[in-house]
Protein backbone atom coordinates (compact mmCIF):
# COMPACT_ATOMS: atom_id res chain seq x y z
CA UNK A 1 0.00 0.00 0.00
CA UNK A 2 1.23 3.13 -0.97
CA UNK A 3 0.30 6.44 1.20
CA UNK A 4 0.68 9.87 -0.07
CA UNK A 5 -1.76 12.16 1.91
CA UNK A 6 -0.34 14.41 4.79
CA UNK A 7 0.11 12.78 8.48
CA UNK A 8 -3.38 13.87 9.93
CA UNK A 9 -5.24 11.51 7.14
CA UNK A 10 -2.93 8.62 8.07
CA UNK A 11 -4.77 6.71 10.85
CA UNK A 12 -7.71 7.16 8.22
CA UNK A 13 -6.26 5.22 5.86
CA UNK A 14 -4.93 2.77 7.79
CA UNK A 15 -7.98 1.94 8.84
CA UNK A 16 -9.67 1.61 5.75
CA UNK A 17 -6.94 -0.33 4.64
CA UNK A 18 -7.39 -2.86 7.56
CA UNK A 19 -11.06 -2.42 6.68
CA UNK A 20 -10.48 -3.90 3.12
CA UNK A 21 -8.17 -6.71 3.74
CA UNK A 22 -11.30 -8.33 5.46
CA UNK A 23 -12.83 -7.96 2.59
CA UNK A 24 -10.44 -9.34 0.75
CA UNK A 25 -9.19 -5.73 -1.15
CA UNK A 26 -6.24 -4.21 -1.16
CA UNK A 27 -6.02 -0.88 -0.93
CA UNK A 28 -3.04 0.28 -3.37
CA UNK A 29 -2.90 4.05 -3.26
CA UNK A 30 -4.75 6.82 -1.05
CA UNK A 31 -3.55 10.00 -1.91
CA UNK A 32 -5.39 13.81 -1.91
CA UNK A 33 -6.79 15.31 -4.64
CA UNK A 34 -7.93 18.94 -4.75
CA UNK A 35 -8.65 18.41 -1.04
CA UNK A 36 -10.30 15.04 -1.43
CA UNK A 37 -9.34 11.58 -0.45
CA UNK A 38 -8.55 9.44 -3.51
CA UNK A 39 -8.32 5.58 -3.32
CA UNK A 40 -7.47 2.44 -5.77
CA UNK A 41 -7.94 -0.74 -4.88
CA UNK A 42 -7.72 -4.05 -6.18
CA UNK A 43 -10.14 -6.37 -5.57
CA UNK A 44 -13.87 -6.28 -6.20
CA UNK A 45 -15.50 -3.41 -5.04
CA UNK A 46 -18.34 -5.17 -3.14
CA UNK A 47 -21.35 -3.11 -1.13
CA UNK A 48 -19.10 -3.36 1.91
CA UNK A 49 -16.16 -1.98 0.02
CA UNK A 50 -17.62 0.93 -1.18
CA UNK A 51 -19.36 1.90 1.93
CA UNK A 52 -15.88 1.73 3.79
CA UNK A 53 -14.70 3.86 0.87
CA UNK A 54 -17.41 6.67 1.51
CA UNK A 55 -17.28 6.47 4.96
CA UNK A 56 -13.53 6.76 5.02
CA UNK A 57 -13.77 9.89 1.95
CA UNK A 58 -16.31 11.04 4.92
CA UNK A 59 -14.70 11.10 7.80
CA UNK A 60 -11.25 12.77 5.68
CA UNK A 61 -13.47 16.16 4.56
CA UNK A 62 -13.80 16.78 8.13
CA UNK A 63 -10.78 15.80 9.47
CA UNK A 64 -7.12 18.23 8.94
CA UNK A 65 -5.28 16.94 6.64
CA UNK A 66 -2.20 18.16 8.52
CA UNK A 67 -2.66 17.19 12.30
CA UNK A 68 -5.66 15.47 12.10
CA UNK A 69 -8.49 17.69 14.23
CA UNK A 70 -11.64 17.79 13.59
CA UNK A 71 -13.65 19.58 12.96
CA UNK A 72 -11.99 20.64 9.62
CA UNK A 73 -12.95 22.23 6.31
CA UNK A 74 -12.09 22.94 3.01
CA UNK A 75 -9.46 26.09 2.40
CA UNK A 76 -7.69 27.48 -0.59
CA UNK A 77 -4.09 27.47 0.73
CA UNK A 78 -1.60 29.32 -2.38
CA UNK A 79 -3.84 28.05 -5.24
CA UNK A 80 -4.72 24.64 -3.73
CA UNK A 81 -7.61 23.36 -1.59
CA UNK A 82 -7.23 21.35 1.41
CA UNK A 83 -9.25 20.09 4.48
CA UNK A 84 -7.47 22.14 7.34
CA UNK A 85 -8.65 23.04 10.83
CA UNK A 86 -8.52 26.57 11.79
CA UNK A 87 -5.33 26.16 13.85
CA UNK A 88 -3.51 24.86 10.57
CA UNK A 89 -5.64 27.29 8.38
CA UNK A 90 -5.15 30.24 10.02
CA UNK A 91 -6.65 33.11 8.02
CA UNK A 92 -6.66 30.98 4.67
CA UNK A 93 -10.02 31.71 2.69
CA UNK A 94 -12.46 28.79 2.54
CA UNK A 95 -12.32 27.09 -0.85
CA UNK A 96 -15.61 27.79 -2.83
CA UNK A 97 -16.85 23.65 -3.83
CA UNK A 98 -19.38 23.26 -5.48
CA UNK A 99 -20.93 19.49 -5.88
CA UNK A 100 -23.52 18.27 -8.16
CA UNK A 101 -25.27 14.46 -8.22
CA UNK A 102 -24.88 12.46 -11.26
CA UNK A 103 -27.25 13.07 -13.89
CA UNK A 104 -27.85 16.87 -13.04
CA UNK A 105 -26.95 19.47 -15.53
CA UNK A 106 -24.13 21.73 -14.59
Amino acid sequence: MRIEVDCGWYPIVERLGERLACEGVNLTLATEKWGWLRVYLDGIATPEVEAAVIHARREAANTCSKCGASPAEMRAVRGLRQVLCPACGGDAPRAVVRTRRVGQSA
